[in-house]
């Protein structure tokens, strides 16, 4: 620890030496205390058997001594001692030497004698007796450790370019695939396009066979009317004339039902895409769609708990703050009901002594009045009757043709959006009983919380 405290006077004319002093490590960091004072250190005669690997930070020396050591490497950094003009590993263990060894482009001067060097090693750096044959050591294997570095950089390129290769063979291979899988999804989606024409043909096909059995019904059928005299009469309706007969009030009920059904599945279609378009920014390609389908569940799913809670929250706030007002408005209402009573039971007592008879007169006009206002309504209700009706006959086929026309013009929307965007309308479908089960699960959740 002393020689370490005392490093300065080992210090002169920029040489540091610290050879023959037992050392077993290099102390770098008080070495680099001296800053760049140090341009030669002198190790030699020592037992260091490695150098630690923040040697090469002291880049400013030019000249280091290791020889009569018992090194067996150095490290792989060593490179970086740029400055290094001279170099002693004389008398060491040295079997090769780091391949970084190859940027001392400024070395001058080394001695690799007495090391068990390895056969392209040893042959490159010579016997190195004269300063002539240090100098040309310097040089020849630097000059190897060079061709080392390029092979294995040759190397390194030659395993990226088999990388990049192979990473290319495999990019193919997985296009291929994606090409194949959309091969696949294109046929499936024809397939399932000509399944739906073949479905809207047979649709198509039974409605007109429904229409011509209609046409030849109301052209050809027979219906009875009954006159005010109350006999019966047959009615013939040729040439297309539409028919008297009252439609049955089942199928009105049944087309009204289906018209209320096909407006809301309208209206739901409506909303549908409308939150489509507005969640994937109008993108309704198939991955905006995947991407927005789950953002646009849970926002559903939170604004509807979000809904419950404030509903709970409120209900408990006006529970709490109106049932003292409550409690008091119950109480007077039960002393009021208690005093009045016993007044009203007084004065109806008073009146029914005094004017008992008067109002039952009175009650009894009263009545007849009535009955004969409502005898007038009853007789005035059956004369507008048969008006009302005939109104109602007029205007039914009219209300029948539109409600065709909805049915068609939807049956139409409906087919080119199958035919066009067969996999949307999938997904869309798919998207609404989602949605569904996810609006009935979170209401039972509300249910509950309730």
């Amino acid at each position: 620890m002393s020689v370490r405290n005392n490093l300065r006077d080992k210090l002169e004319d920029g040489e540091l030496d610290l050879s023959m002093m037992q050392l077993v490590d290099v102390p770098v960091r008080e070495i680099e205390q001296l800053g760049t004072k140090v341009t030669a250190l002198n190790l030699s005669h020592n037992l260091l058997s490695s150098l630690p690997a923040n040697l090469p930070l002291l880049t400013h020396i030019t000249k280091l001594d290791l020889s009569k050591n018992q090194l067996t490497d150095l490290p792989e950094n060593f490179g970086q001692l740029r400055a290094l003009k001279s170099l002693d590993l004389y008398a060491n263990r040295i079997e090769k030497l780091p391949v970084s060894f190859s940027q001392l482009k400024s070395l001058k001067w080394l001695d690799l004698k007495d090391n068990p060097l390895c056969p392209a090693l040893k042959q490159a750096a010579g016997d190195c007796i004269t300063p002539n044959d240090c100098a040309m050591c310097a040089k020849k294997v630097v000059a190897l450790l060079q061709s080392y570095d390029s092979q294995l950089q040759r190397e390194r390129q030659r395993k990226l370019e088999e990388e990049m290769k192979a990473q290319r063979e495999m990019e193919k291979k997985e296009e291929v695939e994606r090409e194949r899988i959309r091969q696949e999804k294109r046929a499936a989606k024809e397939k399932r396009r000509e399944e739906a024409r073949m479905r809207e043909a047979e649709v198509k096909k039974e409605t007109d066979l429904k229409i011509s059995q209609e046409m030849q019904m109301n052209g050809n059928g027979v219906g009875y009317t009954r006159n005010s005299n109350g006999s019966n009469n047959l009615n013939y309706h040729h040439n297309g004339h539409s028919s008297n007969m009252a439609q049955p009030h089942g199928k009105n009920c049944l087309g009204s039902i289906l018209m209320f059904l096909l407006g809301l599945a309208v209206a739901g279609l409506g909303l549908a895409i409308s939150l489509l378009w507005i969640y994937t920014e109008g993108k309704l390609d198939a991955k905006s769609v995947s991407t927005a389908l789950p953002v646009i569940q849970a926002d559903i799913e939170e604004t509807l708990l979000t809904i419950g809670k404030s509903t709970s929250m409120m209900y408990e706030e006006v529970e709490k703050m109106s049932k003292p007002y409550l409690e008091s408005a119950i109480k007077n209402g039960k002393t009021a009901w208690n005093e009045g009573g016993k007044q009203i039971r007084v004065g109806a007592k008073y009146l029914e002594e005094n004017f008992g008879e008067f109002f039952n007169q009175f009650w009894s006009k009263i009545k007849e009045m009535a009955q004969c206002l409502s005898d007038q309504i009853i007789q005035a209700w059956k004369q507008i009757l048969p008006h009302l009706k005939e109104a109602w006959e007029t205007s039914k086929p009219y209300f029948h043709e539109l409600g065709k026309i909805i049915i068609e013009k939807t049956l139409e929307v409906w087919k080119y959006l199958l035919d066009n965007f067969p996999v949307y309308m999938e997904m869309l479908t798919q998207t609404c009983m989602d949605v569904a089960q996810y609006a009935t699960k979170t209401w039972q959740k509300i249910s509950e919380a309730f």
